[in-house]
């Protein structure tokens, strides 16, 4: 057994050690010389407290159950005292034996190990507080653009107004140059105008405090289908909604969504009849749907760009629209905690996914 124990001790690359029931050290690893700096020979026969920090000589260990109960595994943290006279964190696991009344130890460098949780931390830390930024940032960034739009209204109807007074009252003596140009800048202020709504509509699904309830979405696509009804119509279109479950969500914010996303299907139709269509399937965690058309379709290209605010892919005289409507979507579904993706070609319709968690 002693032979074992030595060729043990010498073949370690830890440093294995022996220390009696009085806490003095009767065999040591050489390896202890790389680890502390001490031969072998300086170290048994004294105290181990001898290699260990002052401020480390009394630390808590963890006892774990082993089915001998004469046995006790401990693990343990300290701060080994180098030759030197400089510190280097320690961690190890000593096991008790009664038959020789000794403890065995296999004890290692945790410098690295240290090193590495400490800078987790750090990292940890710096996140934290970079999310911290974002969220303020975000919050400001939304509450400015609520102010912004809401207090623009009231000078832009003004616009509106007056220029309105402007042709009425001039329109006899202007020409057609003239009542071109008024025409005109009525155009712009009404296109400003739902820009700003769009906008107002964009800054508060960041900022609602709706909470979340038992939403039936059956109901939500009967509005939107009412709400649509009169282009439905007009269009010649077909909206078929399969049936829908109830989920966890706020209830506005899903009518939002999917009221802009249907209305997307009917702006971007082909010229034959459209047929659009909403249904879902059920995962083991999530609730998945989709709103698919037969419309003009989009290039993969264009996948990221239509939900970044104000992204536009055509020009307003062929299709009208602020650039907002998906990024509504996407604001809704990720303060959802889901995700909302595009499947599309150019020419073969389009298919909206949005994936809501199960709460």
């Amino acid at each position: 057994v002693l032979n074992t124990m030595q060729d043990l001790l010498e073949a370690s690359l830890d440093m294995i050690c022996v220390v009696n029931e009085t806490g003095v050290i009767s065999q040591i690893s050489a390896n202890c010389k790389n680890l502390l700096g001490f031969e072998p020979s300086e170290m048994i026969g004294k105290p181990y407290t001898a290699f260990m920090l002052a401020d480390a000589t009394a630390r808590s260990y963890s006892e774990e159950p082993v089915e001998d109960k004469n046995k006790i595994i401990r693990k343990f943290e300290n701060r080994g005292l180098r030759k030197d006279g400089t510190g280097i964190p320690l961690s190890g696991t000593a096991i008790w034996s009664p038959e020789t009344k000794s403890f065995y130890a296999i004890v290692k460098d945790a410098t690295e190990r240290k090193m590495s949780a400490q800078q987790l931390e750090e990292l940890n830390e710096s996140l934290r507080k970079r999310a911290a930024e974002l969220q303020a940032s975000n919050t400001e960034l939304e509450r400015f653009a609520y102010v912004a739009s809401h207090d623009l209204q009231e000078p832009l109807r003004m616009v509106s107004s007056f220029l309105q007074l402007l042709e009425n009252k001039l329109g006899g003596d202007l020409d057609e140059t003239g009542k071109k140009y008024i025409d005109f800048a009525i155009d712009g202020a009404e296109r400003m105008k739902t820009l700003i709504q769009d906008l107002l509509q964009y800054s508060r699904v960041g900022t609602s405090k709706e909470m979340v309830v038992n939403v039936n979405m059956d109901e939500i696509l009967n509005s939107v289908k009412m709400i649509y009804s009169l282009a439905i119509t007009e269009s010649s279109a077909e909206l078929v909604i399969h049936p829908l479950p109830v989920i966890k969500a706020e209830k506005a914010q899903m009518h939002q969504l999917f009221q802009n996303l249907v209305g997307n299907a009917i702006k971007y139709s082909s010229p034959s009849p459209p047929r659009i269509e909403v249904g879902y399937e059920e995962l083991p965690n999530d609730w998945q749907f989709y709103v698919r058309d037969q419309g003009i379709g989009i290039h993969p290209k264009f996948f990221e760009k239509i939900f970044v605010i104000f992204q536009r892919l055509h020009n307003k005289t062929e299709y009208s629209g602020t650039g907002i409507g998906l990024a509504i979507c996407k604001k809704i579904v990720e303060r959802h905690g889901g995700v909302i993706w595009v499947e599309s070609e150019p020419g073969k319709g389009t298919c909206f996914f949005v994936r809501l968690p199960k709460y």
